[in-house]
């Protein structure tokens, strides 16, 4: 009996090739590029953010036992806190004549707590985080929600043993003023203030919105990582003819 062959009983491969290579290259230039100008945005911003408050900015009278440094700026309207480092607390130069001493101490207990709850950090993070997924607009609109779950987290610490009187006081604070700096590099009193008005009448805990934005930032960022691994990771094999994909 003749055997047959059995080099004709194995199939025959061609090297693997990567499947639209030249697609897959073309769109991380045009990440990298997106990704630069960016940050070179974001830089520029920064310095010209922290020059006016260094030219508008002096030591004032106030002076709290907290290790963070107060200073009057002319620039501002409203109280904030900007440093990763040497956290500072700005405030306006008729600060001491808008509020009253109650309505100052829990103002500056709010942006101290941003100080001790390194929040300032985790917006940096959160800029890295928005540079590398500049294309999608879902991230930037995330921003926000992630700034108004910090403001809502340190209004909560600031007022979790309080009475109403003094919620009602830190109510007034807010209203006292209309506008805010909004800066990635600083966190300001009087950002978001609609919302932290309703949660000062219900005045619970938000860690479900600190998970719910953990989450969807996740949501956010697997399908970006995901479809990159399989463009990169997917391969076509020709066998006699028939076009195989595998990964």
């Amino acid at each position: 009996v003749d055997l047959p062959n059995t080099q004709d009983l194995l199939p025959v491969y061609t090297s693997p090739t990567i499947v639209n290579n030249n697609y897959v290259q073309l769109i991380f230039w045009l990440w990298l590029a997106g990704l630069l100008i960016f940050s070179i945005i974001r830089l520029i911003n920064a310095v010209k953010f922290h020059q006016l408050l260094k030219k508008n900015s002096r030591i004032g009278k106030l002076n709290i036992d907290s290790g963070v440094l107060i200073k009057n700026c002319s620039w501002i309207k409203g109280p904030m806190i900007s440093g990763l480092f040497k956290p500072t607390v700005y405030i306006p130069i008729d600060f001491e004549n808008r509020y009253n001493t109650l309505q100052q101490k829990l103002i500056l207990e709010h942006e101290l707590m941003h100080a001790k709850r390194l929040d300032l950090w985790a917006q940096l993070l959160f800029e890295l985080f928005r540079i590398c997924f500049w294309f999608n607009p879902l991230v930037h609109l995330a921003n926000s929600k992630f700034q108004l779950d910090q403001e809502l987290s340190c209004d909560y610490q600031v007022l979790k043993k309080t009475d109403t009187q003094t919620r009602i006081e830190y109510g007034k604070a807010m209203k006292n003023n209309l506008s805010a700096v909004l800066s990635p590099h600083a966190l300001n009193f009087f950002y978001h203030k609609h919302e932290r008005f309703i949660m000062l009448s219900k005045h619970k805990s938000n860690k479900i919105t600190t998970l719910s934005g953990l989450v969807f930032g996740l949501v956010v960022a697997y399908p970006v990582f995901s479809q990159t691994s399989i463009s990169l990771e997917e391969k076509s094999v020709e066998t006699h003819g028939t076009v195989v994909s595998y990964e």
